[in-house]
């Protein structure tokens, strides 16, 4: 059995970046490993500060958990 091809928003099936995601590309090459972690962290801990987290009731723990969230 094979797999489905997966469609990907940013590239085409013939490898080529889609013209809209050109903007997006530069700023991802731009970027490094550590700033996007750093960011990620601060959009981590203003999400804490503002409120944007959600408990799961119903487990022992329910803890208080932010919303999942992607920087890129």
């Amino acid at each position: 059995m094979t797999n489905p091809p997966i469609f990907d928003e940013m590239w085409g099936n013939d490898s080529a970046l889609r013209a809209p995601y050109s903007g997006i590309k530069d700023w991802l090459d731009a970027e490094t490993p550590a700033r996007l972690r750093a960011k990620s962290r601060e959009a981590e801990e203003l999400f804490r500060l503002t409120g944007i987290t959600f408990n799961v009731y119903g487990r022992a723990e329910a803890e208080e958990r932010l919303i999942p969230f992607d920087i890129v």
